[in-house]
């Protein structure tokens, strides 16, 4: 099979700098890994924001008592819980996250690990929908009406903003 999907592909899967290796040979490079981290208590952060202000800050995860799996997902047992304000490192992180991928002053969401030592990490930035991916299990209420007076104060912003460049 891996031939198969090698043939498929299209492109020079190797060179002088990416010599054939048994990944190459199912994908081009370049290849993004990401380093896996052992955590005793597996979560994923994620913070959104709206308009360059943190909105929601929940946590996945699994239940006491659950078995766990190192990959967090609904699929494996995680659930998802709305949580309290997020620390501040986490927050810097994901913000600076999210600005370099030109989300920040609009809406988005970075997913993260904290590490054993107490490092935040961001794992993704995310630029989903607000109904697409926030779980429905939490109850929306209250996060529905915070990010509607978040978007509110943006689209109040944007447009003094279009007032003033225009005068």
């Amino acid at each position: 099979m891996g031939a198969e999907v090698a043939g498929r592909l299209r492109g020079p899967r190797t060179s002088a700098a990416h010599p054939q290796t048994e990944i190459t040979a199912l994908w081009r490079p370049p290849l993004l890994v990401q380093e896996f981290i052992a955590l005793p208590d597996p979560g994923v952060h994620r913070l959104y924001s709206v308009a360059n202000e943190p909105a929601l800050w929940l946590v996945r995860s699994y239940p006491p008592g659950t078995p766990s799996s190192p990959w967090v997902s609904r699929e494996h047992g995680a659930v998802p819980s709305l949580l309290g304000e997020p620390p501040a490192a986490a927050v810097r992180a994901a913000m600076a996250a999210m600005r370099a991928v030109g989300v920040a002053d609009s809406f988005g969401c970075a997913d993260l690990l904290r590490t054993p030592d107490g490092r935040w990490l961001v794992l993704e930035v995310n630029t989903d929908g607000v109904y697409q991916f926030i779980p429905r299990e939490i109850g929306l209420p209250a996060y529905t009406a915070k990010l509607n007076e978040l978007l509110r104060r943006a689209l109040r912003r944007r447009s003094r903003e279009a007032h003033v460049g225009a005068a």
